[in-house]
């Protein structure tokens, strides 16, 4: 086809063919911002109606397309006189390589795949243009040089006169053309050095990503994913091709379609942020992650993409939350701390006082010589004494829980319970106390004699309360609780009312202030149950319905280690509610 015209490439007219409306919008936008005039054809057959009406420089024409594809649309194209020598550019989703080498076949100039990339699409558009415009200029040149040498051979003997100057001037169009030629190799030079830089850019950038111990994560305003590096399936468990344009429900930017994430205003104004969040894992574990998110724009300056770096902050969570119960432990410590102070402070000054006040009776029954009375003092003296004695034997037996480095062992729990029976046999004839023992108990991991000092105190304290009952009963049994062994010690007694079922675990309570004893048997048998790894608890409808004290103890030594921390020689005790 004859050009009678040059063709400026900033103001070329390009035909962009693509039955996708935002693809094809993506492209208008890209060739207009550079001043080309652009014209759109969603379908085949309006592409060949508008090349027919219309002279175009350059058809950027999408291979998939209904009815008629991209490939028949640049063969009717190229098999029309009037447009074969049309630029085309193929574009396409796919990306192949029969499917280029069959678009070049066809006569495309290039091939570009989706999604665009704005700088390459404009640097093919560019170079493509550039070319046609310089083949334009040799058709035009050639078509010139034609009707010279036709004029020549008609007027051969008036041109031979003008022969060296028609040899200069084809010399120096040569020029110029070589020099054209020249400044498009250049070009093209400079146009695969940036192609290979913008690739070992995105290499970089990419290895990056992998290699960092963090994982990074980006995904669009609704949460799909984008980007999942091997950091992020590793915590997460996730591999990027099952994640990849997925949601992500645990993420505070995830918001339903057509939503904006709420906190887009924040991370438009104030960068990344930390946020913290508590997430399931794939194997169904929670963790707790810290995500620094920042915002991405794409080329209009419109919030595109938010990319995210993850940290695992689960062991520091952990770590506040034991620091927290540690601190609370030691609040409460403390608090019983003082309590045991006035409390021992109180409970012996009074056999001092009694003491203190019985000397000077000796000395008065002395000095009138009634021994009777002073035999009587004496035993006052000697029953404040042991009082005394008494309450600083269960304190010191109470510190030594868990201190001493005996280890534990597995021990048959029935040697246990018969052994602090035995201890307390005389406690249960005086009393008449029908006492029923259960079969087939299990091995515990534990200190032999602590558990015997717990069982003991428990049967031993079951006797005391048992009221007015005429037929009095205590029951020992036990049943499998999972990985640990729970047991009981029931009896008929006075009971006690729920509000008290955690008050008699305190030290030196006792619900009847006149009965005997220190009130600091049932906590240290919650001492020595709790230092075994088990816990203890109390159930009783109030007075007159009987007592079930539970506890539970490991069936093994922890997987962590040997055995728990042993404990010290034996020493009865006795209970106080």
């Amino acid at each position: 086809m004859t050009v009678q015209h040059s063709i400026r490439v900033d103001e070329a007219s390009i035909l962009v063919v693509d039955d996708n409306r935002d693809d094809l919008w993506v492209l208008e936008s890209i060739l207009t911002e550079e001043r080309y005039q652009v014209q759109s054809a969603l379908n085949g057959a309006s592409a060949l109606a508008a090349v027919r009406a219309t002279r175009f420089d350059i058809v950027l024409l999408d291979i998939t397309m209904p009815d008629m594809d991209g490939y028949d649309v640049g063969r009717q194209l190229k098999a029309d006189p009037h447009t074969h020598d049309i630029p085309i550019i193929f574009i396409s989703a796919l990306d192949e390589v029969r499917d280029k080498v069959k678009a070049f076949a066809i006569g495309g100039v290039d091939y570009i795949s989706k999604p665009f990339q704005p700088e390459e699409v404009l640097a093919r558009v560019t170079t493509h243009l550039a070319v046609h415009h310089m083949r334009q200029r040799l058709a035009a040149q050639n078509t010139s040089l034609q009707r010279e040498v036709a004029e020549r051979q008609r007027v051969e003997a008036e041109l031979h006169q003008h022969r060296e100057q028609l040899e200069a001037l084809v010399a120096a169009r040569t020029a110029d053309l070589r020099t054209a030629n020249e400044q498009l190799q250049r070009e093209i030079g400079e146009r695969i050095r940036a192609e290979a830089a913008l690739r070992a850019s995105n290499d970089t950038l990419r290895t990056l990503v992998d290699c960092s111990p963090l994982a990074i994560i980006a995904h669009d305003l609704q949460g799909q994913v984008t980007l999942w590096n091997p950091a992020a399936e590793r915590l997460f468990g996730w591999g990027e091709a099952e994640v990849f344009q997925q949601q992500i429900p645990f993420f505070p930017m995830a918001v339903p379609p057509g939503q904006v994430p709420p906190c887009l205003d924040s991370l438009h104004s104030d960068g990344a942020f930390p946020l913290e969040v508590r997430c399931s894992r794939r194997d169904g574990s929670c963790i707790d992650i810290s995500i620094s998110p920042a915002l991405l724009h794409d080329t209009e300056d419109q919030p595109a993409r938010i990319m995210c770096i993850i940290v695992d902050i689960t062991e520091r969570k952990q770590a506040e939350a034991e620091r927290e119960a540690l601190i609370q432990e030691l609040e409460a410590r403390n608090t019983e701390l003082e309590r045991f102070t006035y409390t021992v402070s109180h409970d012996l000054k009074s056999p001092l006082v009694t003491i203190c006040g019985f000397l000077g009776y000796l000395e008065q029954d002395a000095h009138s010589g009634n021994m009777e009375r002073f035999k009587q003092d004496i035993q006052r003296i000697t029953d404040a004494a042991a009082r005394m004695q008494h309450l600083l034997d269960e304190l010191l037996e109470l510190s030594r829980v868990g201190r001493s480095l005996n280890p534990s062992e597995s021990v048959p729990f029935e040697q246990v319970v018969q052994e602090a029976v035995s201890l307390v046999e005389g406690q249960l004839r005086a009393r008449g106390v029908h006492l029923e023992i259960s079969q087939d108990f299990p091995s515990v991991w534990g200190n032999r004699t602590r558990l015997v000092q717990a069982v003991q105190n428990l049967v031993d304290n079951a006797v005391k309360f048992m009221g007015d009952q005429p037929a009095p009963r205590i029951r020992i049994g036990w049943r499998e609780q999972g990985t640990r062994r729970m047991f009981s010690v029931e009896d008929n007694g006075i009971g006690i009312v729920p509000a008290y079922h955690e008050k008699v675990f305190g030290l030196f309570d006792k619900l009847d202030p006149r009965s005997d004893g220190t009130g600091i048997g049932l906590a240290l048998v919650r001492r020595i149950i709790e230092t075994h790894g088990g816990r203890i608890w109390i159930e009783s409808q109030g007075h007159g319905t009987g007592t079930t004290v539970y506890f539970t103890l490991p069936a093994s030594a922890p997987s962590d280690q040997v055995g728990y921390p042993g404990y010290g020689s034996s020493s009865s005790g006795t209970t106080r509610r």
